[in-house]
């Protein structure tokens, strides 16, 4: 499995491996209906219907918890940490925030549609409530170097 330095690994890139390995293809197919499944397909399934990511949560989960436990990276990026119930997994939680138009805005133009994207957002924790777990806070709704800086900082203090 591929690691980004020895410094992080990222949930993104752990989900990305759980969600090919076989024995999790076939347990979304038979729950959908769809073989060969594509990760658009799920997201489409995530927003719209609550019982397949209550059954994918439980099904990918433990698998991605598993791997983050046994990684020995220094830091970790896990964009649901607070829903999957992770953010004390660790000493120090950063939290991105930006307003909910916006991310939705960005989920549209990155092609879902509206009503998919909305339904992304609402099925996660808003990014006010993002806040009282925080012990940093990077906002990206600002200009990508103002982002930039604020996560160079945030990392030189922690690293």
């Amino acid at each position: 499995m591929a690691r980004h330095g020895s410094a992080s690994r990222f949930a993104d890139e752990i989900s990305k491996e759980v969600f090919s390995r076989e024995s999790v293809q076939q347990a979304i197919a038979d729950k959908s209906g769809i073989e060969n499944i594509s990760r658009d397909q799920v997201r489409t399934l995530v927003a719209t219907d609550s019982n397949f990511r209550s059954f994918l949560n439980k099904l990918t989960h433990p698998l991605i918890l598993k791997e983050i436990e046994d990684s020995q990276a220094q830091a970790i990026e896990i964009p649901l940490a607070i829903e999957a119930c992770l953010w004390d997994r660790g000493r120090t939680l950063v939290v991105t925030w930006c307003p909910i138009d916006i991310v939705a805005q960005r989920l549209f133009e990155r092609g879902l549609n509206e009503s998919d994207a909305r339904g992304l957002v609402s099925s996660q924790v808003s990014p006010d409530l993002r806040l009282c777990f925080a012990d940093h806070v990077i906002r990206t709704n600002g200009e990508l170097s103002a982002v930039l800086e604020s996560a160079r900082e945030i990392g030189n203090a922690l690293f």
